[in-house]
């Protein structure tokens, strides 16, 4: 049965929505038909079926966070004060330390060699030596002609920068403290002996600590922040849901309760023979 009220407030409904609207017989029909295909859904069954009844459900549910939590989402901003607080309260863990460039020879000879393959390897090193501090270039020229560390070899004996306490893979925590140690951009250290050979390195930059500017992290701290203020609505929604649904658990069922195989996940599965 359709009352009054009901087709008054499908032709409200349909004008909201910017639908036109027929003539008052013509959505009485197209009530009737509707209600009708309704009720014959539901004498099929189709309402009492699983996957239906979960659709309502996700319908409902839907519609819960739409009304509750999704306006609160949509509706959250950030005030220039908030950001300008959260980047003075993080300007120490945002510093980028300090840091040290160094070029590198390296005369490779392992340290169970004979002693006459050691005396030519120091030799070599001690002539590479001369010529890195004989000029400004010197080091660079002693790197590409003598220098066995390929990967910085042609570069000069450039390896980049260097944190102090920081390792490099390829290159000894010992040469790499000794070229912390060079008090000035430019100093060159004395011969280093290692497990694999002699060393020489260059101090040729510096890096003084830095904290960065606050247009340089705005975005950073906006999308961090906006995260968080989204995580604590979320929260407080989920902490309502659960304060107005008491649930009650009976772990004790779970020994007794047959859930069958579980499937493994693509990772646990056994490599399949081709």
């Amino acid at each position: 049965r359709i009352r009054e009220q009901q087709v008054l407030a499908e032709k409200e409904r349909r004008l909201e929505q910017g639908r036109p609207v027929a003539g008052k017989e013509a959505l009485i029909d197209e009530m009737i038909e509707y209600q009708g295909l309704l009720e014959y859904a539901k004498l099929q069954g189709i309402d009492q079926d699983p996957a239906f009844q979960r659709s309502v459900n996700n319908l409902l549910i839907g519609t819960l966070k739409e009304k509750e939590l999704t306006e609160a989402l949509e509706a959250i901003e950030l005030s220039d004060e908030e950001l300008e607080a959260e980047y003075e309260a993080r300007r120490d863990s945002m510093a980028k330390p300090g840091a040290l460039r160094f070029s590198i020879i390296k005369v490779a000879v392992q340290e169970h060699s004979s002693p006459e393959r050691l005396a030519e390897a120091r030799v070599r090193m001690d002539a590479a030596r001369d010529v890195a501090i004989a000029s400004d270039a010197g080091f660079q020229e002693a790197a590409v002609k003598t220098s066995d560390d390929q990967a910085s070899r042609y570069r000069g004996g450039d390896i980049g920068w260097n944190e102090k306490g920081k390792a490099r893979a390829g290159i000894s925590d010992e040469v790499l403290d000794a070229g912390h140690q060079l008090a000035e951009d430019g100093d060159v250290s004395e011969v280093i002996r290692t497990s694999d050979g002699f060393y020489l390195i260059k101090r040729t930059d510096t890096r003084e600590p830095s904290v960065p500017a606050f247009n340089e992290v705005l975005a950073q701290l906006r999308s961090e922040l906006i995260r968080a203020k989204r995580e604590a609505i979320q929260k407080q929604f989920e902490e309502k849901v659960a304060s107005a649904i008491k649930v009650q658990r009976f772990p004790e069922r779970l020994g007794t309760f047959d859930f069958g195989k579980s499937p493994m996940a693509p990772e646990d599965r056994p490599p399949q023979n081709p």
